[in-house]
């Protein structure tokens, strides 16, 4: 797989900022479930999962970043990665309403984990080649 085959969907200002340049970004304005959903419609088109939806220990509805990577493929739509994503939206939807409780003062803080969590794939991703 090829570096360019790879594509970071988030939305979150700092990995955009940090990552752009180094990997094709898809900057989602929205939350956590306009992430995941951007990422269902790729991957009816064929394109996997590389890293999982709800890494991390973080919940759903305690942060409104997510970043994830998947590989741009057109195709047969991969069962593994369709199961992944439909689970993680499902998930979303249940805790998506508390993510305001958990927010206040502690944006920059869940930008920088989530970014953290990101780039622990990209260096899985960079070690297999």
């Amino acid at each position: 797989m090829k570096k360019q085959e790879v594509l970071i969907v988030t939305n979150n200002p700092l990995v955009k900022e940090k990552i752009e340049g180094n990997y094709n970004i898809d900057f989602v304005d929205g939350g956590i479930l306009e992430v995941m959903e951007k990422l269902r419609d790729m991957i009816h088109t064929g394109s996997i999962l590389l890293t999982h939806p709800l890494s991390g220990s973080v919940k759903p509805g305690q942060t409104p970043y997510k970043s994830v990577m998947i590989h741009i493929v057109k195709g047969n739509v991969d069962a593994d990665s369709l199961l992944m994503i439909e689970d993680a939206i499902d998930n979303c939807k249940k805790f998506v309403k508390r993510v305001d409780e958990f927010r206040e003062g502690t944006d920059e803080d869940k930008r920088f984990i989530d970014y953290t969590l990101i780039l622990s794939g990209i260096e899985s991703f960079e070690a297999l080649k």
